[in-house]
């Protein structure tokens, strides 16, 4: 993760709160900042590495602001050392935030980044490279609303995009004939979200919360593009398969804090 562009992260190993869900080991719940809405400010560094830039400010003054951080590898490691190896990386983060009236808020947030490591050798003849590249898109649109001192709430439209490619080629040309092998292996997960939380402050020590969410889940897990020439010959294949599902739950939630102790107890389903 680039820091620069993070306000607050929070780990959670086990013990749950019940708004959230899914099969989970571990949950790292990330806040990007918001922006400065009073004044233009940034930050950032170069490295043997990698370079990366942070920049926050108002759109307009005290109503509406912007964070938008960028990171870009700028050698491969691995090209120094003298390997065949090619390895590059970047991520964006941005978000902009509009305050509707003093109890309503917008947001948008982008997250993009996208990993890739390469590997070529060639000869006189002959031609091989293999290739894997990762990454992710995701975008999330939220609104939230002060009903009271005690009452909150939101609502998220979001969506993700993973995808994971591996891929290799070998060629040998002789004066008589061409050999050829091809393969691109295609993976990725598409994800459309929406959700709404309520948060009702009971007392200074109670909290009550309760919401839903939906998930579209669109799932390519292997999806091969095969192709093969020998001996003037041309063998082809193609394996595309889709899994898509819809992923519904509703929670509620009771937080009970004191000064030495704490306790949450919630239903999900």
């Amino acid at each position: 993760f680039n820091a620069d562009a993070i306000n607050d992260s929070k780990l959670i190993k086990g013990g749950f709160p019940a708004r959230y869900g899914g099969r989970l080991s571990s949950v790292l719940d990330i806040r990007m900042k918001d922006g400065n809405m009073e004044k233009i400010s940034g930050a950032g560094s170069i490295g043997l590495l990698s370079a990366k830039l942070m920049i926050e400010g108002p759109l307009l003054k005290n109503k509406s602001s912007f964070m938008i951080s960028v990171r870009k590898n700028l050698f491969s490691p691995f090209y120094l050392a003298g390997a065949d190896i090619k390895y590059s990386f970047y991520d964006l983060n941005a978000k902009f935030n509009y305050r509707l009236s003093e109890k309503d808020r917008l947001f948008f947030s982008i997250y993009a980044g996208n990993d890739a490591v390469k590997i070529e050798q060639q000869s006189k003849n002959q031609y091989s490279g293999a290739a894997v590249r990762w990454g992710n898109l995701a975008m999330s649109l939220r609104y939230n609303r002060i009903f009271n001192e005690k009452l909150f709430g939101s609502l998220i439209f979001a969506s993700t995009r993973y995808k994971y490619t591996n891929s290799f080629e070998n060629e040998m040309v002789t004066d008589t004939s061409m050999q050829s092998l091809k393969s691109n292996i295609f993976t990725g997960i598409n994800d459309i979200i929406l959700k709404s939380d309520i948060k009702w402050m009971v007392t200074n020590s109670y909290k009550f919360q309760f919401g839903f969410s939906g998930v579209y889940h669109n799932i390519t897990p292997n999806d091969e593009d095969f192709e093969k020439i020998y001996a003037n010959r041309s063998i082809s294949r193609n394996y595309n398969f889709q899994q898509k599902a819809f992923e519904n739950a509703l929670y509620i939630e009771n937080e009970f804090n004191t000064t030495k102790l704490g306790f949450n107890a919630g239903l999900r389903f």
